[in-house]
């Protein structure tokens, strides 16, 4: 007398987005702390050495200038390029998920057993 419907569903986002996050957590993370240091790093360390050079060579801010503009330019070019790898991993790893991910749910997948 009762009715049986079975239907597949695709997974829910919230799960998934839990599952990237402790993967994430695993791997390492985002590093988003450690790109910041080593910005602020790089250019102290290059502002330094600028520095000396100028003192001892006597020539005011000419190298610190140099060495600040080439600590600058170095560190956000080295930024967009790993930016842009991470990207294009992303998109890869996202373009075999949804190539490997069954299709979704249709009417010929719904079963209806029992008796009206």
């Amino acid at each position: 007398m009762g009715r049986h419907l079975t239907v597949t569903m695709k997974p829910k986002p919230l799960k998934l987005r839990a599952e990237r996050a402790i993967e994430s957590s695993r791997s390492g993370g985002d590093h988003n702390m450690g790109r910041g240091m080593e910005l602020a790093l790089t250019v102290a360390g290059f502002l330094v050495v600028g520095v000396l050079l100028d003192h001892w060579l006597g020539t005011s801010p000419l190298f610190t200038i140099v060495m600040l503009v080439l600590a600058a330019v170095g560190s956000f070019t080295s930024m967009k390029y790993s930016y842009e790898a991470s990207m294009e991993r992303l998109e890869t790893e996202r373009r075999q998920r949804t190539q490997s991910r069954p299709p979704a749910a249709t009417t010929e997948d719904v079963t209806i057993e029992g008796t009206a």
